[in-house]
C-alpha cells in the first residue's frame, strides 16, 4: 500500500475522478477542536455579563433557563431531556450558552451517544448545521471524537453538515479532514466513506490537498491512496501550511523500514 502510495505522489495518475469517498499525530499543526471540559460548560450559566464580554443581560437569563437542560444533558437524563422539551419545544434549536451552543453540542462534549440520537430526532436538519461562537457546528465538534455514533444520525438527518467548514472560505476544513487531522482513525474512517468528493471542493479550497498531507501523516495511507488515484493532480498539490504528499512522506522515517536507508 505504502509503495503504490509513494509511486503516485512521485508520478502521478491518469486515472479519472469517479463516486465518493470509499469505504497520528505527526502534523505541524493541529486544528484546535479541544473538547470543553464539563465543569466550564456548568459554570456558563453562572457569573454575569461582565465576566463574559458580548453576552447581554436578556442572553444571560435566556440562558439561567436552560441550566435544567444542560444538567440534564450533561448527566445523560434522557427522561429529564425528554421532560423538558415537552414544556420547551423551541429548545431543540436554542443557543443555550454564551459560546452560542445547542444542547446538541454540549451533549457532544460530554459523550451522551442516547442524548445525541434523541436531540437529532427532535431537531430540524437546519438547526443541526447551527454553529457555536468559534465556528463548530455539532458534528465539526463530533469529529474530534472516536466514537463514529455520535455523527452517524447527525450525517443521516442532514448530510450537507459533511460540508460545513469551521469557518467560511477556502482554509476552513469540513469534518473528515478535522478528524483526520486529529489522527481519530475510526472517525476519519467513517467520514470519508460518507463524504462526497465534492465536498472537497478540489481545487478551491484546502480541504483536499490537506486530507491527502493528513492522512498520510497519520497513517492512513489508503485513504491518500485513494485520493491520488481519483484526483491525480492531488500527488503535488500543496496543502494550507504548503506542505506536499511527498514531504508529508518524508516527515515520517518510520514509514519506512531502516534497512531502506538511502546509501551515498
Amino acid at each position: 500500500m505504502l509503495t503504490g502510495a509513494i509511486q503516485l505522489v512521485e508520478q502521478g495518475n491518469p486515472s479519472n475522478v469517479t463516486g465518493v469517498g470509499n469505504s497520528a499525530n505527526v502534523s505541524e499543526s493541529k486544528e484546535a477542536i479541544t473538547p470543553m471540559p464539563i465543569g466550564a460548560i456548568q459554570q456558563v450559566e453562572q457569573g454575569n455579563s461582565s465576566n463574559h464580554p458580548g453576552r447581554d443581560n436578556a442572553g444571560s437569563h435566556d440562558h439561567a433557563m436552560y441550566a435544567v437542560l444542560l444538567k440534564a444533558v450533561q448527566s445523560g437524563n434522557l427522561k429529564a431531556v425528554q421532560d423538558f422539551l415537552k414544556l420547551h419545544p423551541e429548545a431543540t434549536g436554542a443557543k443555550v450558552t454564551w459560546r452560542n451552543e445547542t444542547a446538541l453540542h454540549i451533549a457532544v462534549f460530554a459523550k451522551k451517544t442516547h442524548i445525541i440520537e434523541e436531540l437529532v430526532t427532535v431537531m430540524s436538519p437546519e438547526d443541526l448545521a447551527i454553529r457555536d461562537r468559534y465556528g463548530y457546528t455539532a458534528l465539526a465538534r463530533a469529529a474530534a471524537s472516536e466514537d463514529y455514533r455520535m455523527a452517524e444520525c447527525m450525517i443521516r438527518k442532514n448530510p450537507t453538515l459533511l460540508s460545513i467548514s469551521r469557518q467560511n472560505g477556502p482554509q476552513g476544513y469540513i469534518p473528515v479532514v478535522s478528524a483526520t487531522n486529529l489522527g481519530n482513525e475510526e472517525m476519519t474512517r467513517y467520514l470519508y466513506s460518507c463524504t462526497p468528493l465534492q465536498y472537497l471542493e478540489l481545487g478551491k479550497s484546502c480541504n483536499d490537498a490537506s486530507l491527502v498531507s493528513e492522512a498520510l501523516l497519520s497513517g492512513y495511507f489508503d485513504i491518500a491512496l485513494d485520493l491520488i488515484e481519483r484526483c491525480p493532480r492531488l500527488a503535488r498539490a500543496r496543502d494550507r501550511y504548503n506542505r506536499s504528499p511527498l514531504y508529508a512522506l518524508t516527515s515520517m522515517p518510520k514509514a519506512f523500514p531502516s534497512r531502506n536507508r538511502l546509501m551515498y
